[in-house]
């Protein structure tokens, strides 16, 4: 992760909306196979503040998906880490983690003033006008993506506005492609 979390946030409040749902997508589209480290992520954002909000959209699934996907020691890894699990419906080959995320953040941008820091887990451009109003208010927003996914837009528009966007394929090991939440029970 860049210089910007290891320096800049020192004891500022954090809030980390992570939409699984893309990432995996993401990862899945890359050539090269990765996995999403939690740790790393984690570890650098806890050197620079205080983690006080955190929420990981994915798929809600069916019993026997749940069951062969071995889930709960992903959630138990989420809850050790003090982020909140969100399901979202998934129909048609689409989510409804975006719009969740989204609503969820400005929730938190306009009733939990005291966040300084809003980091948004996602390569998708849809979440740029949240990007857009978390800087209008003067908070800091920082976008974890894989660069070769990540909308060229989202890119262009958070660094015009001030914002970072942070390459996270150093915080990724490199395995066989597949959903990250089998990482976890390695």
């Amino acid at each position: 992760m860049g210089a910007f979390l290891q320096s800049s946030i020192a004891d500022k409040k954090i809030a980390i909306f992570i939409d699984l749902v893309n990432i995996n997508e993401s990862l899945q589209n890359i050539d090269i196979g990765l996995t999403l480290d939690f740790d790393t992520i984690l570890e650098r954002i806890q050197e620079s503040g205080h983690l006080i909000i955190g929420k990981c959209y994915m798929k809600m699934y069916s019993k026997n998906e749940y069951e062969s996907m071995r889930l709960d020691g992903f959630l138990n890894k989420l809850s050790s880490l003090n982020i909140e699990p969100v399901f979202c419906p998934y129909t048609d080959h689409k989510s409804l983690s975006d719009p969740m995320l989204i609503t969820d953040a400005m929730e938190c941008l306009c009733e939990k003033s005291f966040i300084d820091t809003f980091i948004l887990v996602t390569s998708d451009k849809d979440v740029t006008p949240l990007m857009q109003k978390i800087i209008g208010k003067g908070k800091d927003c920082i976008i974890l993506g894989i660069e070769s996914n990540t909308s060229p837009y989202l890119i262009k528009q958070i660094e015009i506005l001030g914002g970072h966007f942070e390459e996270v394929v150093d915080n990724f090991t490199r395995t066989k492609v597949r959903p990250i939440y089998h990482e976890v029970n390695r």
